[in-house]
């Protein structure tokens, strides 16, 4: 059931609303408007309009108000963007006969109260939805199809269905807007792909210090190739991982490289100068036996962290 301040704060307990239980589950909604094109403002009493207005259907129609639910619309308003239950979710709605709607041969298609769930809007004519209006409508329908479990769509103008200007231009605009669809969930996230020998799973780590020649062997490192092990905190399984690698108190202009065995590839992830400034550049690498290799072109102090890694 939609949320809404429900029918019992508003009307009478001598005169409820009434109509035969919901015959179908819910699949398309309808917007209305009161069709009032003089009244300038809004009733300021929401629960005693609503009864004056069942009076009126009573006494012109012969049934209580048909329609599912009500929305406050004017940013003037105290209550903007209030939802009142009228019918509800439970009751058949007695505004959408669907008089329009034939099949190739002429011949109705049936009373679409049975699957249609209506709102009302309550305010000025001709003026667009208040914001608030707009969202509570939106998450009347959303919710409205989330009990039903049927496909959420946007909702269309009482015209669509019966011989009736309602919901007016303004309200048909906002309709084609799409400023009434009702919120839909984003699709799950289609599951990985798992290629045989590619890592497929990351573990994100709070970062650790792997290597710091200044701690050790506390000279600077280079010119050449060296391997570097890994992180006792590195699981055994771990194939790659994802560090930050920083040159420093370099001796002269340069480059690092870092690769996980095997020749040594043609590429660099930090380059730097010699004047005293620290480089640093991330990247993920490959390991092998729980090692990988760095290259320095100059003499540098190398300081290498680690801040996740992957598994196969």
């Amino acid at each position: 059931m939609p949320t809404a301040i429900p029918r019992t704060a508003w009307q009478d307990p001598a005169k409820p609303i009434l109509g035969p239980a919901r015959k179908k589950p819910f699949q398309q909604g309808v917007v209305h408007y009161e069709g009032n094109l003089t009244r300038d403002q809004t009733p300021l009493d929401i629960p005693a309009y609503l009864r004056q207005m069942r009076a009126g259907y009573l006494a012109a129609r012969g049934y209580s108000l048909g329609y599912g639910f009500g929305v406050v619309s004017d940013v003037r308003h105290p209550d903007d963007g209030t939802r009142w239950e009228i019918r509800g979710a439970d009751i058949n709605m007695a505004s959408n006969p669907g008089r329009k709607w034939k099949d190739d041969n002429g011949t109705p298609t049936g009373n679409s109260n049975d699957w249609t769930g209506s709102v009302l809007l309550i305010g000025k004519a001709g003026v667009p939805a208040s914001e608030k209006a707009a969202a509570a409508v939106r998450s009347i329908f959303a919710e409205w199809h989330a009990e039903a479990g049927t496909r959420p769509v946007r909702p269309f103008p009482h015209s669509v269905l019966d011989y009736t200007s309602c919901c007016g231009d303004a309200y048909r605009a906002d309709l084609e807007q799409g400023r009434f669809d009702p919120a839909v969930a984003p699709p799950p996230p289609p599951p990985p792909v798992t290629l045989p020998g590619v890592p497929d799973m990351f573990h994100a780590i709070a970062p650790v210090r792997n290597s710091d020649t200044r701690a050790y062997p506390k000279a600077p490192v280079g010119p050449g190739e060296m391997s570097f092990g890994l992180n006792p905190a590195i699981p055994a399984d771990a194939v790659a991982v994802a560090m930050n690698v920083v040159a420093i108190s370099t001796s002269g202009p340069g480059y690092v490289t870092v690769w996980p065995g095997g020749p040594r590839p043609n590429t660099s992830v930090v380059n730097y100068q010699a004047d005293g400034t620290a480089y640093n550049g991330a990247l993920i690498v490959g390991v092998k036996d729980r090692a990988f290799n760095i290259y320095t072109q100059a003499k540098a102090h190398l300081i290498v962290d680690i801040t996740g890694y992957w598994t196969a």
